[in-house]
């Protein structure tokens, strides 16, 4: 058993993907080893790194004919077919190797939308309380900050967070394991405990501790607006609290090239302003098919404001991640029905379409 190199090299290849070539030269003498856990991806290469000196760039002449093709010039190396395969990390293989050294109550699967992370399953020691152990690599910071945070409302009791270095981007609630402390590989490539002692769990995981929400003033007093449209379609809004600026938000054509439902109530309450709409106008121009129904279907009217109370609320939210108040986005309550009256909660609104300004100013906004 040794201390394996894998662990810190998986904290540094994107997408934890190489060439074979590449991985043999980052692992040296335990790739044969660590091997096990790489899979063919079926694809080749586009570039070979060098030390010291730029990539190599990949060239196929042929079905076995690779080159490697330096790009300031100069002669080039012969390639073989193994060496420029890309192989990844086999994921599910590593998780259910861990669970297994760790004896949890396995689980094994990926989280539903976030690339590289898993779930593995519960934590068994005794005397200590169940927690869910997940196993995540490197990802995006804004990500990884979304799905731990979204994991410790779901278990507020604490989890824990197994990282090959235990120094994943970003912060987490949870409490962070790492690979290269907790596991050891093998000559036959099996995984094995690193610790001393009869556990691997010594303390329970801290307590998940509950945001501080924050507070918003009232927008309709201290908050101007700002709309506009890039060449794109993209639809955007800033704010402004006392003149000083907040946080921006994009809303983009959808795949049909036509504004989401979002983008639609956002620029109908702008371009009404200071206008009060009724509820029942913002159903015709959002849903005109549902409500085009609910004129056949009394009871299908029900249903529809419960929707738009959705699309209300759902849009606050993507602002508040935007650091634009929500507040702006007036609120329904249950007893909302067509003929209640809703307005943007702002001050003003600038459309800056109307000021001959190109999209290099927008984006300055």
């Amino acid at each position: 058993m040794t201390e394996s190199r894998l662990w810190q090299i998986l904290d540094t290849i994107p997408g934890l993907t190489a060439a074979r070539a590449e991985w043999q030269r980052l692992l040296g003498d335990q790739f044969d080893f660590c091997a096990s856990y790489l899979r063919p991806t079926g694809e080749i290469a586009q570039s070979l790194p060098r030390v010291n000196e730029p990539a190599y760039r990949v060239v196929c002449h042929g079905a076995n004919d690779y080159v490697g093709v330096p790009p300031e010039g100069g002669p080039t190396v012969t390639l073989a077919k193994t060496d420029v395969t890309l192989y990844e990390l086999h994921q599910r293989k590593l998780g259910n190797a861990i669970a297994g050294v760790l004896k949890l109550e396995k689980q094994v699967q990926a989280l539903d939308g976030v690339a590289n992370a898993w779930s593995l399953g519960r934590a068994n020691q005794p005397g200590k309380m169940r927690h869910p152990v997940f196993m995540v690599f490197r990802i995006e910071e804004s990500e990884y900050r979304e799905i731990t945070m979204a994991l410790g409302r779901q278990y507020p009791k604490g989890f824990i967070f197994i990282s090959p270095t235990g120094q994943p981007q970003g912060e987490t609630p949870g409490s962070i394991f790492s690979m290269n402390r907790l596991f050891g590989i093998g000559v036959d490539g099996t995984l094995a405990p690193a610790w001393t002692g009869d556990t691997w769990l010594v303390d329970d995981p801290v307590p998940y501790p509950e945001p501080v929400k924050r507070q918003w003033s009232d927008p309709s007093t201290d908050t101007m607006a700002m709309v506009w449209t890039t060449k794109n379609g993209s639809f955007w809004i800033r704010t402004k609290k006392n003149d000083q600026k907040e946080g921006k938000a994009e809303f983009a054509l959808g795949a049909d090239g036509s504004p989401g439902k979002q983008s639609q109530l956002l620029r109908l309450l702008v371009f009404k302003f200071p206008t009060p709409i009724p509820v029942s106008e913002v159903l015709q121009q959002v849903y005109p098919e549902d409500t085009a129904a609910v004129r056949n279907d009394k009871a299908q009217l029900k249903p529809l404001l419960k929707k738009c109370r959705t699309l209300f609320s759902n849009l606050s939210d993507k602002l508040e991640k935007s650091d634009i108040n929500p507040r702006i986005i007036p609120s329904l309550s249950v007893d909302t029905d067509g003929s209640t009256d809703v307005v943007l909660q702002v001050t003003s609104v600038r459309n800056m379409d109307d000021h001959g300004l190109d999209d290099a100013d927008k984006s300055s906004l």
